[in-house]
């Protein structure tokens, strides 16, 4: 049986100092652009789906308990005001 994933070729537009870095860090992994490539749209797309999952999770937990644990509105922008200082 063929374990392999498929796979399909994209393109997109990178800054050539992102291009110098990039393959900077493949050479020193001994490895080719498209691993390092795979591998950092990975790691984005775990982090994402955490994040996104949090905020879901944290918008049931309002719901079902209402302004309960909420800050009024008020609040948060003077804690947002505080900080922007």
């Amino acid at each position: 049986m063929n374990n392999e994933k498929k796979t399909e070729l994209i393109t997109f537009h990178l800054d050539v100092e992102k291009k110098v870095l990039l393959d900077a860090v493949a050479a020193q992994q001994d490895r080719d652009r498209s691993f390092i490539l795979s591998a950092a749209l990975d790691f984005y797309l775990e982090h994402w789906l955490q994040e996104t999952d949090y905020i879901q999770k944290a918008l049931t937990r309002a719901q079902v308990e209402g302004d309960a644990g909420l800050a009024p509105p008020e609040e948060v922008r003077a804690a947002f005001d505080a900080w922007c200082r």
